[in-house]
């Protein structure tokens, strides 16, 4: 049986943005994965706030924005279903049990790169994983991250440069306008009055 490529695309999802689209996109074509899981986290280890949507909601907002696309991306809520902490290597062993003769991939922003030093049991999860990112500027690989032997394939990305905290920040100062959120997602964010003040 021919070895799968899935790749896991882990985030709190905060709102769900085009950013994130496009980086799925990219790691899927230049990366040649059969799939991409998409999966919003119920508490980071790394970040102190919890989201600001609810798990009801931010589901809702990644379904909407993953409507209408060809590829075979699908949302989990695994992570949400734990209700804990969520570990990343706890999520590759329990997909590692779910799938058979599967190569994994985790699909992540530049931005993370600084920090993956940090991450829980990073040698082990090593052995299990490769890493996919697009760079971001103003953000590098920490040399402790390199020497924990990940593997790390850096793809071309459409790099659009901007994060669910900065959208949050601007959301209420012309959100209709804002160009990095789909439009169904942003009807959906004034309708449920999400992280508008």
């Amino acid at each position: 049986m021919k070895e799968k490529r899935i790749g896991i695309f882990g985030g709190t999802f905060d709102p769900p943005h085009k950013g994130h689209l496009e980086l799925a996109k990219d790691a899927f074509e230049q990366m040649k994965l059969d799939k991409v899981i998409f999966i919003p986290a119920a508490k980071n280890p790394l970040k102190n706030e919890t989201p600001i949507a609810s798990n009801y909601d931010r589901l809702n907002m990644l379904k909407i924005l993953l409507d209408d696309i060809e590829e075979p991306f699908e949302i989990s809520s695994y992570e949400l279903e734990a209700n804990k902490i969520s570990y990343t290597i706890d999520t590759v062993n329990h997909y590692r049990k779910k799938f058979g003769n599967t190569r994994f991939y985790l699909i992540i922003g530049g931005d993370l790169l600084a920090n993956l030093h940090k991450w829980s049991r990073l040698d082990k999860l090593a052995n299990l994983v490769e890493f996919i990112y697009v760079d971001r500027p103003g953000y590098q690989m920490n040399s402790d991250a390199i020497l924990s032997n990940l593997k790390i394939n850096k793809i071309k990305g459409h790099n659009i440069n901007i994060s669910s905290s900065e959208i949050r920040e601007n959301i209420s100062n012309e959100l209709t306008k804002n160009c990095y959120l789909h439009k169904k997602v942003v009807d959906y964010i004034l309708e449920h009055k999400i992280y508008i003040k």
